[in-house]
């Protein structure tokens, strides 16, 4: 009678307590989870935050209301003052004479002060820009006629390329009021604009990151008399979709499903 001899056993990850794979599906994970990053990045990445705040009209506000004694612009719409870099997101309406803005400077300090608006909207015709003071004297005004059709900049909140006015330089008091407003101008400009305060106070990264929360709201067009913008929807579809194939991806990753090989006896 023969007998088998026995093979010797090779070692394996089995022998060690460790299940097989295991090492195969940490770097999956790990790749997964780096996917994960770079569509949120991809997705952040174009958002200045950290430089220059969003904020946005609210939704259907009428602010051209008639100023009475001592009210100059009684349905201003508060905002913050330039001390950081800001940018404000509006919508000039068909019936609207104008759209007004309301804050008290912190500190002693020259700031300046613009109005853009996207490339595709309005042709050449460009609003105007009015700074006043606390009694409703204008100090500061641009009311350029417009600017070429090639001198633009690019706006990494909005993701759209902007025609700028000139720059209007405004020394503002500590403690004083100031009002901005934005008007159709000699063009009878109407349409979505930006306000443009360009302060010099570091922003902070909590800043930052709160200020994101606006961004879906001007993508979408949500503010002012701004109608709901089919681009901006799409462009959050196209990025909650990335978002989702990212985490679905991790998650099978993660969780490979298992492969019972049949073992020869």
């Amino acid at each position: 009678m023969r007998r088998r001899m026995r093979q010797p056993r090779s070692s394996s990850a089995a022998d060690h307590g460790r299940p097989p794979g295991r090492g195969l599906r940490r770097v999956l994970a790990v790749g997964a989870a780096q996917s994960v990053v770079a569509a949120v990045a991809l997705l952040l990445a174009p958002l200045p935050v950290f430089t220059r705040l969003p904020g946005t009209e609210p939704l259907g506000a009428e602010s051209d209301a008639r100023s009475y004694a001592g009210e100059p612009l009684p349905a201003a719409i508060p905002i913050p003052p330039p001390d950081r870099s800001r940018a404000v997101f509006g919508y000039l309406g068909p019936e609207e004479r104008f759209d007004a803005y309301v804050f008290i400077m912190p500190v002693t300090a020259e700031e300046g002060i613009t109005v853009s608006v996207p490339l595709e909207s309005g042709g050449e015709a460009m609003p105007a820009l009015a700074i006043l003071d606390a009694r409703g004297e204008r100090i500061a005004w641009s009311a350029e006629a417009g600017a070429a059709p090639d001198d633009h900049v690019y706006d990494a909140i909005s993701l759209e390329k902007l025609r700028p006015t000139g720059p209007a330089r405004v020394r503002f008091e500590s403690g004083e009021t100031y009002y901005v407003r934005v008007e159709p101008g000699p063009d009878g400009y109407r349409g979505p604009y930006v306000v443009n305060l360009a302060g010099t106070g570091r922003v902070s990264a909590t800043e930052g990151l709160s200020a994101t929360a606006k961004v879906p709201r001007i993508w979408l067009g949500l503010y002012g008399q701004s109608p709901l913008r089919l681009d901006g929807l799409a462009r959050l579809s196209l990025g909650a979709g990335l978002c989702f194939a990212s985490l679905l991806h991790a998650h099978r990753m993660r969780h490979p499903r298992r492969r019972v090989a049949a073992r020869g006896r």
